[in-house]
């Protein structure tokens, strides 16, 4: 059994260093620290050089982001489906986690964002969202669906003995709010298409 205590900063570098390592996976190019926004300068001009970064923006990126947020997987809009692995940071605020917690985190939940956008989005067995049908979708719904999905799988890679713990009533709390967020789309979108993929993927879940 892992210690459920929080790491030092040496032990969650080592960790992170060493994710990929020891938790391999095709559609992860790096898992990398990023406390600081110079260091996530660094990693979004690498992996995602469309936006064309200059200190504005990155800080603008920087300041977007949930302080609570301890990880985030860059996705190039356009690379979706091409099969190009892609890069995982881990913020600063880590450090309240075990190493279970962030395994659970990086592997159970940021691995799902990376699989689907190295591959294509599963809606169910006979649907994906690919390149050559996003665009009928709005950002928000895709987003919705890729939470959904990661928070899904990360809930049910949880022992049962979290259930009570902090890092499995947040995880539940963002598939609920994702959920919601599909459930109003369809229920308020013009878009005809977009209204059946959402029932589509929507049959595929227990709600939790």
């Amino acid at each position: 059994m892992i210690s459920q205590s929080w790491l030092s900063l040496s032990q969650l570098e080592q960790l992170v260093g060493s994710f990929l390592q020891t938790y391999p996976c095709e559609a992860v190019a790096e898992v990398t620290y990023c406390p600081t926004k110079e260091k996530m300068k660094e990693l979004v001009e690498q992996y995602l050089p469309i936006y064309g970064w200059n200190e504005e923006k990155v800080s603008a990126f920087w300041k977007k982001m949930d302080p609570r947020a301890v990880a985030f997987t860059l996705r190039n809009p356009y690379q979706l489906g091409l099969r190009i692995p892609l890069a995982i940071g881990i913020r600063s605020a880590a450090v309240s986690y075990s190493q279970e917690e962030l395994v659970s985190i990086i592997r159970d939940h940021e691995y799902i964002h990376a699989q689907d956008w190295f591959g294509t989005i599963p809606i169910n067995s006979r649907r994906r969202i690919t390149l050559s049908n996003d665009e009928r979708l709005s950002d928000k719904t895709i987003k919705a669906i890729t939470e959904v999905r990661a928070y899904n799988h990360q809930l049910h890679q949880m022992p049962n003995e979290w259930k009570d713990k902090t890092i499995c009533k947040a995880a539940t709390a963002g598939y609920n709010q994702y959920y919601s967020e599909l459930q109003q789309t369809r229920n308020i979108t013009d878009n005809n298409y977009e209204k059946r993929l959402i029932n589509d993927f929507l049959r595929t879940l227990n709600h939790l």
